[in-house]
């Protein structure tokens, strides 16, 4: 009960009162408990069948602890001496200005429907 739990809370980013209210914690826990179904039946049979010990295994657990420290030095090494000026950053977007503008839009002039029915709503 208490992973349910804690899993429903995760689900909910205002928090799990505002759902309750809405009743919508009924309507997603059947979801949530089949996700930590899964979760736990997927890593008892791979332990089951070792794939701990597979090369690939090793090696793609190598490439995420790598991503992580990479990321976690980027955080506290780099980014803290990184200081940009309302000018710098003017001339950047002017300088990029195609990519932060919105495509070309598309008017429709007319929906077809199969039904006459559906017309109407």
């Amino acid at each position: 009960m208490a992973d349910l739990t804690k899993a429903l809370e995760k689900k909910f980013f205002h928090g799990t009162e505002r759902a309750a209210e809405k009743k919508r914690i009924n309507q997603r826990k059947d979801q949530v408990l089949e996700e930590i179904l899964n979760r736990r039946v997927i890593i008892k049979e791979a332990k089951r069948q070792k794939l701990d010990r597979t090369e690939f295994y090793k090696t793609r657990t190598e490439e995420y602890r790598n991503g992580i420290l990479f990321g976690t030095f980027v955080q506290k090494v780099i980014a803290p001496d990184l200081k940009v000026d309302e000018e710098e950053l003017k001339s950047y977007y002017q300088a990029h200005i195609a990519e932060y503008t919105f495509p070309e839009m598309v008017r429709i002039d007319g929906l077809a429907f199969s039904d006459r029915r559906m017309r109407k709503r």
